[in-house]
């Protein structure tokens, strides 16, 4: 019997940090992300989530309100 943790859920809004993305997580706490989704990358702003280490593309994500 496999007792692997579950996968990291966060949700924070999405920012273009230099030529990558992050998840802007506190007031001037971010965490940069790896493999963002072509759909993502056009939601800079959005309150998203994501599922997964934020070093490799999500096992699942979405937009939780659109961008301000």
């Amino acid at each position: 019997v496999s007792h692997a943790s579950p996968p990291r859920r966060r949700h924070a809004r999405l920012r273009a940090d230099g030529a990558g993305f992050a998840l802007d997580v506190t007031r001037g706490s971010r965490i940069a992300l790896s493999g963002v989704p072509a759909s993502l990358r056009t939601m800079v702003g959005a309150r998203v989530f994501w599922v997964g280490p934020p070093d490799r593309a999500p096992t699942a994500y979405g937009v939780l309100a659109p961008p301000r």
